[in-house]
C-alpha cells in the first residue's frame, strides 16, 4: 500500500469514503492506486498544450446525431471533458456553457479566448451561464431557442434545479451505483418544458490516452406527466453515467466531491458509540472490548483512561 503525502491526505480521505460508498468491491488496499491514477487523468484532463492536435484527431461523424436539432448537451466530469465544449464549437455549434460561478469567475477570459480561436468563420461567440443565477432556466430557455445547444455537466456541485432554488425544484433521490444520490432535475424539467432533445455525450480517454467520444443516442422527451417523464429522463442519465464511473473508475473527478449530493444515514450519537466499547486489562497491556462481536481491540493509554472516566460518570459504584 502506498503512502499518501500529507498535503493529499485530506482529498485522499474523502475519495477513499466515497470509492468504498460507492464501489464497495474495490479492497481497500487499491485504493492510494486509485487514488494517484486519479491525479493523472485529472492532470492529464487539465493538459491544453495539445488541443489543435487532438481536436483534428477526433471523428466529426460522431456528432451527425446531435446536429438535428438545438437542445441539451448533457456530460460529466470524466475523461476529457475540457475538451468537449472546445470540440463542439470547433465542429461549428453554436454553443452555451453552463459553469459554477466560480468557474465562470476563474476562466471565463479563457473559454472565450479558447473558443475563438477554435470556432468557425462568422460562428456567435460562446455563451456562458453561471448555474447559481437564480435566472438560469430561463436564459437555457432563451438560448436554446436562439439556436444555441446548452452544455450542462450534470455531476457538478451545483446547477440548474439546485434544491436551494427559490423556483421551487427540489433535489431527486436516485440508486447510483452502491449508494443512493440526490441529483438535481432542471435539465430534464428543461427539455420536458421545451419539448428538445437531450445528447448524452462524454470524452474519455483510451488506452493510449487520447480522447474518444461515447454517447447515448438523442433522447427525445416522451408524452406523459411531468414527474414521471422527469424521473425516468435523471434514472437514464445518471444509470449511464454510473456505466462509465464502472468502467472508467480512474477518470470520474467526482470522487473527489460526490459525498455532497449522496444520502447520508442519521449520525450516530458519540455516547452510543462509545458505549459499544468497554475497557478492561491483561497485566500491563489495555483493551477494549466490543460489546456484540465480543473482540477485543489493543488500546492506548489515553483511550484505555478516557474509557474509564467515562464509565465511571456512568456507572453508580456500590457502598
Amino acid at each position: 500500500m502506498m503512502s499518501i503525502p500529507i498535503e493529499n491526505l485530506t482529498a485522499f480521505t474523502f475519495f477513499s469514503a466515497n470509492l468504498s460508498k460507492l464501489l464497495p468491491h474495490v479492497p481497500l488496499a487499491d485504493h492510494p492506486a486509485y487514488f494517484e491514477a486519479t491525479g493523472r487523468y485529472h492532470r492529464l484532463a487539465h493538459d491544453r498544450r495539445h488541443d489543435d492536435t487532438t481536436l483534428k484527431q477526433l471523428p466529426p461523424m460522431a456528432l451527425q446525431a446531435l446536429r438535428r436539432a438545438p437542445g441539451l448537451v448533457a456530460t460529466y466530469h470524466i475523461g476529457a471533458y475540457k475538451l468537449l465544449p472546445l470540440w463542439l464549437i470547433s465542429q461549428g455549434i453554436p454553443l452555451t456553457l453552463l459553469v459554477s460561478a466560480d468557474i465562470a469567475a476563474k476562466e471565463y477570459a479563457t473559454y472565450q479566448a479558447t473558443s475563438m480561436r477554435f470556432s468557425a468563420h462568422g460562428q456567435p461567440p460562446l455563451e456562458i451561464l453561471q448555474a447559481q443565477d437564480p435566472l438560469v432556466i430561463r436564459k437555457m430557455v432563451q438560448s436554446i431557442g436562439k439556436g444555441n445547444w446548452v452544455l450542462v455537466f450534470l455531476d457538478g456541485n451545483e446547477g440548474a434545479g439546485n434544491k436551494k432554488s427559490t423556483a421551487g425544484r427540489t433535489d431527486l433521490v436516485l440508486d447510483f451505483l452502491a449508494h443512493k444520490l440526490c441529483v438535481k432535475t432542471g435539465v430534464a424539467e428543461l427539455a420536458y418544458l421545451m419539448k428538445c432533445p437531450i445528447y448524452p455525450l462524454a470524452l474519455v480517454f483510451n488506452d493510449g490516452h487520447s480522447p474518444m467520444p461515447v454517447g447515448l443516442p438523442p433522447m427525445d422527451m416522451p408524452v406523459g406527466l411531468r414527474q414521471d417523464v422527469v424521473r425516468a429522463t435523471m434514472v437514464k442519465l445518471y444509470g449511464w453515467l454510473a456505466d462509465l464511473v464502472y468502467q472508467y473508475p480512474t477518470q470520474w473527478e467526482g470522487w473527489f466531491y460526490t459525498h455532497h449530493d449522496l444520502l447520508h444515514d442519521a449520525a450516530i450519537d458519540p455516547q452510543a458509540f462509545i458505549l459499544q466499547f468497554l475497557p478492561f486489562s491483561v497485566g500491563h497491556r489495555y483493551f477494549v472490548l466490543q460489546r456484540e462481536t465480543y473482540l477485543a481491540y489493543p488500546a492506548s493509554d489515553q483511550i484505555f483512561r478516557k474509557l474509564c472516566d467515562f464509565y465511571a460518570c456512568k456507572i453508580p459504584r456500590n457502598n
